[in-house]
C-alpha cells in the first residue's frame, strides 16, 4: 500500500517524525488509511473550532504549527465517522509503529491518539507529544 496524492499533500505539511510514522505504517500493508489533514491555517482552524471538530482556537492546536505537529486520518475505504473500530485499528498500528521507531532511535517523540482522550474524543487525530 502507498499514499495517494491527497494524503501526500497533507502529510508533507507535517513534522518529519509524523511523516516517517505514517509512511512506515502504510508500508506494513496491514490496513489502508488516508491522511486528510496536516497543517491548518487560521481560517481552517476557526472553521474546525466553530463546527465543534476542535476544542482549541487558533493558534493553540498542534495542527497550527508549520510543520504541523498533528494529522488527521480516516480508514480506507471510509465507512463513516462512527467507525470506531476502523479508527482504533489504524491508531493502534500508528502507535505500534511509533514505538518501534522510537526504540530504533529514528524518532524522539511519542504520539497520542485523540480516541484515547477522555473529555473530547477525536477519532481521526494523531499528534506528537513532548514537543
Amino acid at each position: 500500500m502507498k499514499f495517494g496524492n491527497k494524503s501526500l499533500k497533507a502529510l508533507n505539511t507535517c513534522h518529519f517524525e509524523l511523516q516517517l510514522i505514517a509512511h512506515q505504517t502504510i508500508k506494513k500493508n496491514l490496513l489502508d488509511f488516508t491522511i486528510i489533514q496536516g497543517y491548518r491555517n487560521q481560517k481552517a482552524q476557526d472553521e474546525a473550532y466553530n463546527n465543534g471538530y476542535s476544542k482549541l482556537k487558533w493558534p493553540k492546536s498542534k495542527h497550527n504549527q508549520m510543520p504541523s505537529f498533528a494529522f488527521d486520518f480516516i480508514p480506507y475505504p471510509f465507512i463513516d465517522w462512527a467507525d470506531e473500530d476502523g479508527f482504533k485499528a489504524i491508531a493502534e498500528l500508528l502507535k505500534e509503529t511509533a514505538i518501534e521507531l522510537r526504540n530504533m532511535d529514528m524518532i524522539s517523540h511519542d504520539i497520542k491518539w485523540g480516541g484515547d482522550w477522555i473529555t473530547f474524543i477525536d477519532w481521526p487525530h494523531i499528534q506528537l507529544e513532548n514537543i
